[in-house]
């Protein structure tokens, strides 16, 4: 067994060597560490749910686990609730969504069944791991192809990948996307690259399809997501989506996912059925718990309610906030302030392990949790901290930790 455990120390040892070396935080202990690094951009993990609501899903399972999958014991009424809730907001009509224990297993599912052999994939360079792993597990890998990547939310990177992959015979291309992406805060335009994706595939003589992770978009921005509010804009883009890929532990404040399919049961085809019947992370795992599902649906409800966006309303403008006076800072040279002008990942590039691992414990001694993103989670020379602006930050927190972020450099 030496030889083993040797190569095991080999590898930690050269990530250690580099300041890439991952372990497991200390869970703070200390109630005054003020939350910047947490994915509860609305507050809804801690959310005591209007009255009603409990009211509604009380008493509904008092099973604390769901004792089998779904294609055995695990498929409950919470489970089927929640399903026809979400199909229901997303598409107008139930029957178009299906449970996953997380969005990681609802990508490893999508990914790993829907490309097949002979399949081009294309992603945008910084989908998330699990949308590469997924597209691993998949049948389109034994026709001998690889992912095609593309240059981060770029329609022309998208347009020539897609044409390259038809010039390789590809009679059909899967393309990734994410509405809402985890590392640089950017949110992608859809309909722009939906349009020049589907453009590319004409004149290459392909068809594409768009699977869509929206494990960050969910809720944040409307009460819906963003893939649901583009396709509800019309314009021919539904007919495109393969399906969307929906996260409850981010603004939801859940745990689960779920793939909803915005063209159900057309010409006799359900991404549904499909994967009930060949998604190997629904098929050989134990179900969401019933009373998670009922957490859930009551979260989900609340988000689609006028005090949801409230939260939301909150949110956006502690995002100004935190972009007025953090771009104001007084940083060192080459630090730069990165994310998008309405979402809550924000970032600070620092371009270099080191510097990142530094400056996210010199921010959390001052009482600020943050965290240094470094390789491979990140790529090389895009090493950063990750500060997720939140609806229940105040604006003295907010110029606490610009304040504690200019003092690094003082």
């Amino acid at each position: 067994m030496s030889s083993f455990r040797n190569r095991m120390a080999a590898s930690l040892l050269h990530r250690s060597s580099n300041s890439t070396l991952r372990s497991l935080p200390t869970p703070s202990t200390n109630s005054n560490m003020v939350d910047f690094l947490s994915n509860d951009y609305l507050g809804m993990s801690t959310l005591s749910l209007p009255q009603t609501i409990n009211d509604r899903h009380a008493n509904i399972s008092r099973t604390h686990g769901s004792t089998g999958s779904r294609l055995l014991s695990g498929n409950t009424p919470s489970h089927i609730s929640l399903e026809s809730l979400i199909s229901t907001l997303h598409t107008s009509s139930p029957g178009n969504a299906l449970l996953f224990n997380s969005g990681y297993a609802a990508n490893l599912g999508a990914f790993g069944c829907i490309p097949r052999d002979g399949d081009g994939v294309v992603m945008d360079e910084e989908c998330h791991n699990s949308m590469f792993t997924g597209y691993k597990l998949s049948r389109a890998r034994g026709g001998g192809g690889e992912v095609r990547t593309f240059k981060h939310n770029c329609r022309d990177g998208l347009g020539e990948a897609v044409r390259r992959e038809g010039g390789e015979g590809r009679a059909s291309v899967v393309v990734g996307l994410e509405s809402y992406y985890s590392m640089s805060g950017e949110a992608a335009d859809l309909r722009g690259l939906m349009e020049e994706g589907v453009k590319a595939g004409e004149e290459a003589g392909v068809e594409v399809g768009f699977i869509v992770d929206e494990a960050h978009g969910t809720g944040t921005f409307t009460g819906r997501s963003p893939l649901t509010e583009v396709v509800e804009e019309g314009g021919g883009m539904r007919e495109h989506v393969l399906c969307g890929v929906q996260t409850f532990g981010k603004s939801v404040g859940c745990h689960g996912g779920a793939v909803v399919d915005y063209n159900g049961g057309e010409n006799g085809s359900s991404v549904v059925e499909y994967l009930v019947n060949y998604a190997r992370p629904l098929v050989y795992s134990t179900s969401l718990p019933p009373g998670e599902c009922e957490r859930v649906f009551g979260c989900l409800e609340y988000l689609n309610s006028p005090p949801g966006e409230e939260r939301r309303e909150r949110l956006r403008g502690n995002v100004a906030y935190f972009r007025d006076v953090m771009g104001g800072a007084k940083l060192g040279e080459g630090v730069r302030v990165k994310g998008g002008a309405d979402g809550p990942i924000q970032a600070i590039m620092t371009s270099g392990a080191e510097l990142s691992v530094r400056l996210a414990e010199w921010v959390r001694e001052g009482g600020y949790d943050v965290m240094a993103i470094r390789a491979p989670t990140v790529k090389e020379g895009e090493e950063r901290i990750r500060i997720v602006v939140h609806e229940f930050n105040t604006r003295e927190e907010i110029l606490g930790l610009t304040r504690r972020v200019e003092a690094f450099w003082d």
